[in-house]
């Protein structure tokens, strides 16, 4: 029965297609050109054994695919981990570069379980953070054909990673145990560059995160809000950009509701951040699934140098206020002060209407980042819908989701709960540069969509 529905769930995962594109990957760094390493042809090798290697994805999966080892979710095959837990492992990748002018950078979105990082026989870098996305400066060792190596070693001798990955990698109470783990005892299985790798070149500047902060401009709502009876929003947007050079230009900010601002600025070299506030006024609000249309806007963002390429991205988000009421709000005042009641349930608010949540706990489809599938993503979300859902949390075990699970949450009016990626069995949080690096980075990626109503901490 067990292998009757497992390999039904395979052949539908497999009819679906492996599909790559935007959903899968993250919004990327934007200069003035992106060239993307997945397109190229990627070899796993730990000598003698050689095998043809998908990036994104994971070193099992791509072992399977190569028939050196059964699929590891029929039986007990998850249990043979000589191949991928004992041996070191390279992924290697030749592409070719026209050597742009400026700076140029190597962006990895994602890597699993700890890697060293090296171009044209050059050590980058360490990485061991699974969430966390790594930059490394490249201009003066490119050329106009490069070797990029990404080295795993043996888990005997692997690298930290503090439990910065997938916690339920290894196992969990409803996911089998392998029997390999890492230096803290806890369990593991496979690792690879599980999202996207690129380069990134600008010659004036690099943008690498727009951050809504999005304000509601009238009292505390006590009242069920319309578009055509509501007072208004700001949203104050921030801006990441890494320069080249100190140099001038203009940051020009545009909601597609009408509204542009623009700042002439003076930016440093390196890093810098800027804020820019849009007035939104007559605009339409976002609503979960049930109570009202999902109406979404775009903010567009430009710098534009006097002497070098302009350089532009996009965002899109929605206008709602959530509320986590403890308390008796039919008054405002009465809230001032408090931490919460028991003589009021705990509840959810939307633009000032009561929300029955209803909906499920979301961990991750696949244990193999190989065969994640941007269409069953899209499935998973629409399914909630269809049952009738209108929340899902994200489990503090798994991973935050791929960028196509937030779009569709958007698309669909489901709200989302969003654990941090922490849990029990050695993935505890720290106060590491790393663990902090990783919070801003994910709150940044994931600031814009108007489906996260909830930031938690932790698993349970």
């Amino acid at each position: 029965m067990t292998r009757s529905w497992l390999l039904v769930v395979g052949l539908f995962l497999l009819a679906l297609g492996r599909v790559t594109g935007k959903g899968l990957r993250d919004d990327p760094i934007v200069g003035d050109f992106v060239q993307y390493l997945d397109e190229y042809t990627w070899k796993a090798s730990s000598a003698p054994r050689s095998v043809a290697a998908t990036v994104p994805g994971d070193l099992i999966t791509d072992l399977w695919r190569a028939g050196a080892v059964g699929d590891p979710m029929v039986e007990e095959n998850w249990l043979v981990s000589g191949l991928w837990d004992k041996n070191d492992w390279n992924y290697t990748v030749t592409f070719p570069s026209d050597m742009p002018n400026g700076v140029t950078e190597l962006v990895f979105d994602g890597v699993k379980m700890g890697a060293y990082v090296y171009l044209n026989d050059a050590f980058l870098g360490t990485i061991n953070n699974q969430f966390l996305r790594y930059r490394f400066p490249i201009t003066p060792i490119l050329k106009s054909s490069n070797t990029l190596v990404v080295s795993f070693p043996a888990q005997s001798k692997g690298i930290d990673c503090e439990g910065r990955y997938m916690a339920c990698t290894g196992g969990w109470d409803w996911a089998p145990y392998s029997n390999t783990v890492d230096q803290h005892n806890s369990p593991t299985m496979t690792k690879g560059i599980w999202k996207s790798v690129y380069t990134m070149s600008y010659s004036s500047v690099a943008i690498s995160h727009i951050v809504p902060q999005i304000f509601y401009q009238g009292e505390y709502p006590t009242s069920i809000l319309s578009d055509s009876s509501h007072d208004g929003f700001v949203v104050r947007v921030g801006v990441n950009l890494t320069a080249a050079r100190n140099m001038d230009g203009l940051l020009l900010v545009s909601g597609d509701w009408g509204v542009a601002q623009t700042s002439l600025l003076k930016l440093n070299k390196g890093e810098n951040f800027e804020v820019i506030e849009l007035a939104a006024k007559d605009v339409k609000l976002w609503w979960p699934i049930g109570l009202g249309e999902q109406n979404l806007y775009n903010i567009k963002v430009s710098w534009e140098p006097k002497d070098a390429t302009v350089v532009s991205t996009t965002r899109q988000i929605g206008f709602r206020v959530f509320t986590l009421v403890s308390a008796n709000d039919t008054d405002p005042s009465t809230l001032k002060g408090k931490d919460g009641s028991s003589s009021f349930t705990l509840r959810f608010k939307v633009n000032g209407a009561n929300v029955y949540s209803r909906g499920a706990n979301v961990i991750p489809m696949e244990e193999f980042e190989g065969r994640a599938n941007v269409n069953a993503l899209r499935q998973l979300v629409q399914s909630a819908a269809d049952a009738k859902m209108n929340t899902l949390r994200v489990w503090g075990g798994g991973i935050f989701m791929y960028d196509e699970f937030y779009d569709a949450c958007d698309r669909l009016g489901i709200l989302v709960y969003q654990d941090m990626m922490y849990a029990q069995i050695g993935h505890f949080p720290a106060a590491t540069q790393s663990q902090l690096n990783e919070l801003i980075h994910q709150v940044s990626r994931l600031s814009h969509h108007p489906s996260i109503v909830l930031w938690d901490g932790c698993n349970e």
